[in-house]
């Protein structure tokens, strides 16, 4: 796989507007593998259904990940933008924050859980055979 150039890269992240200040955040993998590494939170669960049922304490741990690799993707001098003491405070000041937050993550996953394994077709939503070739015999 070509390496990706660094305006690649930075196309591939999303933004947040916290506190009138708008930051990158990215949900993929690598966020997702970092968050069940801290949380013990079952990989498979999380992308199973592409809008996983987390605890608000969850959210914020995986909202604070994907921040970092927002960062991180952007080229950010900002290693970790927000701690989670930081993130339950902006959260208290602005729950809307919250849906979005939720609505950027599950819009992240969904390609994630297509590209994984071929459950879910793009063009209606529904789920698809995970053996097509097999029929009735």
């Amino acid at each position: 796989m070509p390496k990706q150039t660094e305006n690649q890269r930075k196309k591939a992240v999303d933004y947040i507007v916290i506190h009138g200040r708008k930051y990158p955040i990215h949900f993929g993998l690598k966020t997702i593998n970092e968050f069940t590494k801290e949380t013990g939170h079952d990989f498979e669960q999380i992308v199973a259904l592409g809008k996983p049922e987390l605890s608000v304490e969850a959210f914020v741990t995986i909202a604070r990940l994907g921040l970092k690799d927002g960062a991180r993707r952007a080229g950010s001098s900002e290693v970790e933008p927000f701690d989670e003491d930081e993130l339950w405070d902006a959260f208290d000041e602005e729950p809307s924050l919250i849906f979005d937050l939720a609505d950027l993550f599950s819009d992240a996953i969904h390609p994630i859980v297509t590209k994984l394994n071929g459950l879910i077709d793009e063009d209606n939503g529904e789920a698809s055979d995970p053996n097509p070739s097999s029929g009735s015999r």
